[in-house]
């Protein structure tokens, strides 16, 4: 998760049990703001690069869950729910990343990766090498778009402006059935992928 200048004094922390959001001010330790965002586990949060929106996705099933985004009241400091985003199939939310313009790329076990604009309309659907998405982040220059998976020993780097395949990392014999989790380099000279022997999704 980035970290965003006002987290010198602020933090978020999502709860399992009760679906909530928690805001503390990380010096004094007090509770500032609780809100409920979607009736299901929360399972990843994110804010925006300024700050300005906060994204919240849940374990989608039965109609329930999706993300939720709250955008913040400058007067205030506090975030009130903006928009409900529900286009996915059944499974868990598992990555939300923002880019510098206010794009927003969502990996979800029940579909594509997708990505929305800066209103949170959907822009672009990413089908690549696996059916499980469980990672996928901008890199940081913004010129790209890397993604794991849980069923694929693959990494896919995408265009983040034409959105068409770039490249597949060599993994070697690392002997990986699936990555969980991918990442750039603040530099933009590395990418790095985790995972390990992962037993087949049904």
């Amino acid at each position: 998760m980035k970290n965003p200048k006002s987290w010198r004094a602020e933090l978020y922390t999502g709860s399992s049990a009760d679906f909530k959001i928690y805001f503390f001010d990380v010096e004094t330790g007090k509770l500032i703001q609780t809100f409920k965002t979607l009736t299901n586990t929360i399972t990843a949060l994110q804010f925006s690069d300024d700050d300005h929106y906060l994204a919240i996705g849940a374990y989608v099933e039965d109609n329930m869950g999706g993300i939720a985004i709250f955008k913040k009241d400058r007067a205030t400091g506090l975030y009130d729910l903006h928009k409900h985003l529900k286009e996915f199939g059944e499974g868990k939310i598992s990555s939300l990343d923002f880019d510098s313009n206010g794009r927003l790329l969502v990996a979800s076990k029940g579909s594509n990766v997708r990505l929305f604009d800066d209103k949170f309309n959907l822009l672009k659907e990413i089908k690549g090498s696996g059916t499980f998405p469980n990672s996928a982040v901008f890199s940081p220059d913004e010129k790209k778009i890397a993604i794991a998976y849980l069923d694929a020993a693959e990494i896919d780097v995408y265009s983040a402006q034409k959105y068409n395949l770039l490249y597949h990392p060599n993994i070697g014999e690392l002997g990986a059935s699936a990555f969980r989790t991918v990442c750039f380099s603040q530099d933009n000279k590395y990418l790095f992928a985790a995972g390990g022997v992962i037993e087949p999704l049904e």
